[in-house]
């Protein structure tokens, strides 16, 4: 193999160049990963094993601390605790925790599909939790926030599969 010399420092910035596109492609929904933890997590709460279910999420968060999608399934976890245990100790813990999911979650990953959706469903089971324990007219509030914020996503991401799951229901 020949080295490169000095006279084609263009052929190296290409190749970082095609690198560094690669890697952004590479992590462009980093943010939003379904690991094979999440995966395991999401099958105990269609069980309705939430606690199980935070097991899972706790070892997913410690492996990969920036996986949101962890996130989003833990306030899943809290919305299949609030509805079916009807707590209202729950209810003002749920809201703490959206809080500070959000907290954690705005701002980051805006470009990745999942950052609309996520936020829209998480704003929806707010909503419905305010419904039920707190304001009638904060949680319609949110509700027809979190359908603005899915149609939003529909629109910029047309193509993304996971908008159906929830994109009959404003239409």
């Amino acid at each position: 193999m020949k080295p490169l010399d000095n006279n084609h420092p263009h052929i190296i910035y290409r190749i970082a160049f095609i690198v560094l596109l690669a890697l952004r492609f590479l992590t462009a929904h980093a943010g939003y990963q379904y690991t094979p933890n999440c995966e395991r997590a999401m099958e105990e709460l269609l069980s309705l094993r939430t606690t199980s279910a935070r097991k899972v999420l706790s070892l997913e968060k410690a492996e990969h601390p920036d996986n949101h999608y962890a996130l989003y399934l833990e306030n899943y976890c809290d919305v299949i605790d609030l509805l079916m245990l009807e707590d209202t100790s729950l209810y003002e813990n749920f809201k703490y925790n959206y809080e500070a999911r959000r907290e954690v979650m705005d701002g980051k990953d805006e470009d990745s599909p999942y950052y609309g959706l996520i936020e829209s469903e998480m704003l929806f089971y707010m909503g419905v939790g305010h419904l039920k324990f707190g304001s009638k007219i904060q949680g319609a509030r949110k509700i027809y926030r979190a359908f603005k914020i899915l149609k939003k996503n529909v629109e910029e991401h047309p193509h993304f599969w996971l908008n159906e799951k929830w994109e009959g229901s404003y239409k």
